[in-house]
């Protein structure tokens, strides 16, 4: 008794208390754990039970009853202070917060005075329940006069109505079944017997309702939606194709996946039928997406160019499509996922090879964008005023005609495929036509390329945009020639205008270097269609006239520099000597008639002006700039003719 006792009790200790009075039945429930444990402590294991003459333990059992008696006093006290309420407030108390109070009690309420509680609210627990079981007839009822409005979104409707209808179950199930797991005498009770014959009447009903909906639906289903199995897979809509699925059948397949989710449902043969081909019709509406969608890509894409390539084959898809759209059904007795198949099969093939062309072109214009990336000739990036590498020149025009070369007989691979792919006769006009059409693409690139070089050398020539030189050249004394290194002769061999006339010829010569894609058109390469175009041509022209307005501008400031011309043709000795006669240098007509001519022999002052001039002289010279800068571009190198000049005036003045 005391262990049993002592198991029931252990209960108390995990139960927490809620509602208004939680604090106030909290305490007293603590209070009672406290004094069961408390004298449940002074039995001890090696107390004799048996010994008639052990007075403490009888003592210390009698002591332990009337604890607990006065517990259970205390607990009953507590069932009755939650359950009194519920006797006045039937229709809005929750029957689960009933069920969940005597849950947390357990094997306690077993006790006799616990018991005895919950017998005098017994009728109180079940006209709560019976108003529960009053609500939901009210619920069903409601339900069926508007069933229509309250199907759940995304949810076919007779789902909707098993789902609705197994959740009302459910509810019923979890008011009365509980009333099982609790030990009060109810089996004679009316109250009870009335819920119990209400609870069969309200799942009869519920039985019935869904018996005739479902009737309903098979009917309805073997009716309507069976017939569109003979309508054709697709329909043609303007240029299109759509898959031509009813919304009815797509209902149904979906309606009949998730009844086979309901247990013990019994369906028509038919349904089973209909079921068992599911997975073909949700694989073949899958074919057929991919069918309708992969036709209008390619009729979305296919160029007029392409299009006499591809019209047999085009031709043979669209005559299965129309099929498709005529004649082949959905019916289950039907070849149509053969059908399906090889359709897919011939239009999945076709798609790959067509895009593949398409996007072989797309490589084409890539490969040769590659030489956008740097020009021809640029500047070098080493110094901090780079100027056009001209000096590599041959080098760089050899590696970059190796580089298109290889590129020209990446072009004709491709065309090759292009050729497999789209199934063409090499002899035929439509293939030459084709060609042709690649021929303009790869033109158009090399016109970019061209364009590219030329613009280059257009825009770091523009005084307006560009402030540091492109080309330079020295002007230097070469045995009493004064001139420029390179030339800025026009029509000199190796001159700067020959230099840049060279480097904007291998511009042009780059389309030499890829073999011409159209043979037939008797060309072997594209330069010529290139040097035709007046746009191209333009450009070059106009840097030509830059560098000649150019070279002009420095040749007039080279006729400057040759204004000291005496300092290296005039005869120093011969100058000396006639300074020494004279004290001065004859005129042209007095060296014819020198006889005539009196000596006077120069003064200190005549012999100290001579110095002073060509320390004048010398003054000038070394203030000129290393670099002249012409139209911002051409940058001439004077060092060296200023080093020579100063040699020739200290060659003048040590006479």
């Amino acid at each position: 008794d005391i262990l049993a006792t002592a198991q029931e009790c252990s209960i108390y200790e995990s139960i927490e208390l809620g509602g208004i009075d939680a604090d106030e039945l909290q305490n007293i429930l603590q209070k009672v754990i406290g004094d069961f444990k408390s004298t449940y402590a002074v039995f001890h294991l090696s107390d004799d039970i048996t010994n008639e003459s052990n007075l403490d333990f009888l003592n210390a059992y009698k002591t332990f009853r009337k604890i607990i008696f006065a517990g259970d006093e205390r607990i009953a006290n507590i069932l009755h202070r939650c359950l009194h309420p519920c006797s006045s407030h039937i229709k809005t108390t929750n029957i689960d917060d009933i069920y969940r109070l005597l849950r947390i009690f357990g094997s306690t309420l077993q006790r006799n005075r616990l018991k005895n509680v919950i017998n005098e609210y017994t009728n109180t627990l079940l006209n709560i329940i019976e108003n529960a079981l009053n609500e939901d007839q009210i619920l069903f009822d409601e339900y069926i006069k508007d069933s229509s409005s309250v199907w759940l979104l995304s949810m076919p409707k007779l789902i909707s109505h098993y789902r609705w209808i197994e959740q009302l179950r459910q509810r019923i199930y979890n008011q009365i079944e509980p009333l099982k797991t609790i030990d009060i005498n109810i089996k004679d009770n009316d109250i009870y017997k009335r819920i119990l014959e209400q609870e069969k009447n309200i799942q009869i009903k519920l039985h019935n309702f869904i018996e005739n909906i479902n009737q309903q639906w098979i009917n309805l289903f073997q009716k309507e939606n069976l017939l569109h199995l003979n309508e054709p897979l697709l329909r043609k809509e303007n240029e299109y194709y759509i898959v031509n699925i009813k919304s009815e059948l797509a209902t149904a397949l979906h309606e009949v996946m998730r009844l086979y989710q309901i247990p013990n449902l019994i369906l028509s043969p038919e349904i089973e039928e209909f079921y068992k081909q599911i997975d073909r019709f949700q694989q073949q509406f899958i074919d057929l997406d991919y069918i309708t969608k992969s036709y209008r890509h390619i009729y979305d894409n296919v160029l007029i160019i392409e299009y006499p390539l591809i019209r047999e084959e085009l031709t043979t898809i669209e005559n299965n499509l129309e099929k498709a759209s005529t004649i082949v059904t959905f019916n289950i007795d039907t070849d149509s996922p053969d059908f399906i198949r090889r359709l897919r099969t011939t239009i999945s093939d076709f798609e790959a090879r067509f895009f593949k062309s398409k996007s072989n072109l797309d490589d084409m214009q890539r490969i040769l964008k590659h030489f956008l990336k740097t020009a021809l000739f640029s500047r070098g990036e080493t110094r901090q005023d780079p100027l056009l590498i001209v000096y590599e020149k041959e080098d760089r025009v050899l590696k970059r005609n190796n580089e298109l070369r290889d590129a020209g007989l990446r072009l004709q691979d491709i065309l090759k495929q292009n050729k497999w792919l789209l199934k063409a006769d090499a002899d035929s006009d439509i293939w030459k036509a084709y060609v042709d059409y690649v021929d303009e693409i790869v033109i158009e690139s090399l016109y970019e390329i061209i364009e590219y070089n030329l613009n280059y050398l257009l825009e770091e020539s523009d005084p307006t945009l560009n402030k540091r030189p492109l080309f330079e050249v020295q002007l230097i004394l070469d045995d009493l020639d004064l001139r420029f290194n390179p030339t800025l002769e026009f029509g000199s061999a190796n001159g700067l205008y020959d230099i840049v006339d060279t480097l904007i010829g291998n511009i042009f010569r780059q389309a030499a270097m890829l073999p011409r894609l159209a043979e037939h058109s008797g060309q072997k390469h594209y330069q010529n269609d290139l040097e035709e175009m007046k746009e191209l041509n333009d450009r070059r022209l106009k840097i030509m006239e830059r560098l000649r307005d150019t070279m002009k501008e420095a040749n007039d400031w080279k006729e400057e520099v040759e204004d000291y011309s005496y300092l290296w043709l005039d005869d120093r000795k011969e100058h000396m000597r006639q300074f020494l006669l004279y004290g001065r240098s004859l005129e042209d007509y007095e060296l014819e008639n020198r006889e005539h001519v009196k000596e006077t022999p120069p003064s200190l002052i005549q012999f100290q002006n001579q110095i002073d001039l060509f320390q004048s002289i010398y003054n000038d010279i070394d203030s000129w700039d290393q670099t002249f800068l012409f139209n911002s571009w051409l940058r001439v190198d004077a060092r060296p003719i200023k080093r020579q000049l100063l040699t020739l005036v200290n060659k003048w003045i040590n006479l």
